[in-house]
């Protein structure tokens, strides 16, 4: 057997081969990109999620801060404590790593799926979303706001489609559903909005320049 078929052979040529190397590559990522424990508010949420478990409410007032207890508050990162919680409870720490790696894991295959898509190529979406990865490293810890990153990428992704595709009531309600399940997360809510707003009026000016591009088409705008 020649080498040039050997290599031949080493490459995968199918498209599901492609996508199952491009999973292992970004797990492997993941696993460099996962870091200790170290963050100290993780400890935080964790009883927090704890107190929300054992009351089944969300707390409303301070009892933790030495300074503001006692004080108004509402956890508003209730869902990613609960989480964590569970997580420690049944795991221990082995599954809070776990958790970290699978966060990350699931950030950048979230990220290539929407780029990729978005691009319309495999190799560009995993470039883009290898120099995200550097751009997050040194802010990876496990802590709520870091689930929402798996999030965006998929408001992203579901923009674009209701641009090519137009608005449908499937669309509607994943955007929706995404939404609450974030404000739920963490209070940055605030950012997928912006995204989708910033979107829609990137699309109605470049719908009023083809209208007004041409005499014929500017009688009917």
């Amino acid at each position: 057997m020649s080498v040039a078929r050997r290599a031949r052979l080493l490459v995968p040529t199918s498209a599901g081969s492609k996508r199952l190397l491009a999973a292992l590559l970004l797990l492997l990522i993941a696993c460099c990109m996962a870091r200790p424990l170290r963050d100290p508010d993780l400890w935080f949420h964790i009883v927090c999620g704890r107190w929300i478990v054992s009351h089944h409410e969300v707390p409303t007032q301070d009892y933790w801060n030495m300074f503001g207890a006692g004080k108004p508050w509402r956890a508003y990162s209730w869902l990613g404590q609960v989480l964590f919680a569970l997580v420690e409870k049944d795991f221990g720490l082995r599954g809070l790593i776990s958790l970290e790696l699978c966060t990350i894991f699931l950030f950048l295959l979230a990220s290539v799926w929407s780029l990729a898509s978005t691009s319309r190529s495999l190799l560009l979406g995993f470039l883009l979303t290898l120099l995200s990865a550097v751009g997050c490293y040194w802010h990876i810890s496990l802590r709520p706001q870091t689930l929402t990153w798996i999030l965006y990428p998929v408001v992203i992704l579901l923009c674009e489609r209701v641009r090519a595709r137009g608005l449908s009531v499937g669309y509607g309600a994943k955007l929706a559903g995404i939404l609450c399940l974030w404000a739920n997360i963490h209070v940055s809510t605030v950012i997928p909005l912006a995204t989708i707003a910033l979107l829609v009026e990137r699309e109605r000016r470049q719908d009023g320049l083809r209208c007004y591009s041409s005499p014929a088409s500017s009688q009917l705008c």
